[in-house]
């Protein structure tokens, strides 16, 4: 997790689906050396100074790229993984499989969702993902600071900094134009608002609007390259997650992972490319149902 700028062990806590790389393990498993060398040539600001050099240069696997070794990288931009159509459980053939998922290490690098690729698959499979993304378990530390649940709260996630596009086809007065509407849906039920946010002033903005009707975490600080910003986020994601919907914005996955970690319904603010003429027409404001079905991960208002 030096990439992540906060180690693994201040998130989350043993068990789980994932297993930290150690040396016993890099030992017991000499695929993951291969895949570690693949790593770092794809992807070079991954910290090396928390590589097991001595194990690297022990064990040698040459790079001839997509392979090296007994690892192969699956490149996700390639026509021939966006055509796969997915697979459930094992595959009695193996040979049906990518090159790729046939070897003994697969190394992927991805800042999204990449499988299922089409997203009318990973609609299908929503309930899965959630229940995979709730193995993880934050550690307590985390936990009590999270924002305590309460019944019928909308959850706003309003991404701005460095996300350009988010700034532009997500712009504030849409989100409260959202707020409005889920709050007159809501009636009796609404139990307010949670705000995550990396601008103070748009929390402030939205607080002279909303008053006590909205909640938001007190951060640290917003540096994202600090342990404590990393910590401060992941509060507000599980925060998001315990919310009965989000409101979140456009290209951020931040709002996707906190309504996939919750099994909640994600509105997407998005004003469309032309976001001029975007600011002076009405915006389209549909009824989606707040409860029962699967929920429609995507909707844009």
């Amino acid at each position: 997790t030096p990439v992540c700028n906060c180690p693994w062990e201040r998130l989350f806590g043993p068990g789980g689906p994932v297993q930290l790389l150690s040396r016993a393990l890099l030992e017991a498993e000499p695929a993951l050396l291969a895949g570690l060398k693949l790593l770092e040539h794809l992807h070079p600001s991954v910290d090396q100074r928390d590589m097991p050099q001595d194990l690297m240069r022990s064990v040698f696997h040459p790079l001839n790229l997509p392979f090296c070794g007994p690892a192969c990288w699956l490149d996700i931009e390639t026509p021939a993984w966006a055509s796969w159509p997915g697979f459930v459980g094992a595959a009695d053939d193996e040979s049906v499989l990518p090159l790729a998922l046939q070897m003994p290490c697969v190394t992927i690098v991805s800042f999204s969702e990449f499988y299922p690729h089409l997203e009318g698959d990973r609609l299908r499979c929503f309930s899965r993902r959630t229940s995979l993304l709730n193995e993880l378990r934050p550690t307590e530390l985390v936990l009590r600071r999270v924002c305590e649940r309460v019944r019928g709260t909308v959850g706003v996630h309003i991404r701005r900094t460095d996300h350009e596009r988010a700034i532009a086809r997500s712009p504030l007065e849409r989100f409260v134009a959202g707020m409005e509407r889920c709050r007159g849906a809501f009636g009796e039920r609404f139990g307010g608002f949670f705000v995550a946010t990396d601008d103070a002033a748009v929390e402030e903005a939205l607080r002279l609007r909303f008053g006590t009707q909205l909640r938001a975490l007190p951060k640290r600080t917003l540096d994202r390259a600090t342990s404590e910003g990393i910590e401060d986020a992941l509060c507000d994601l599980l925060s998001l997650a315990s919310c009965e919907r989000i409101i979140g914005s456009y290209g951020s996955t931040f709002s996707t992972v906190a309504a996939l970690l919750g099994g909640i319904p994600l509105e997407v603010v998005d004003s469309g490319p032309d976001v001029a003429a975007a600011k002076d027409a009405s915006p389209h404001i549909g009824a989606p149902a707040l409860s029962g079905a699967e929920p429609t991960l995507w909707y844009d208002y």
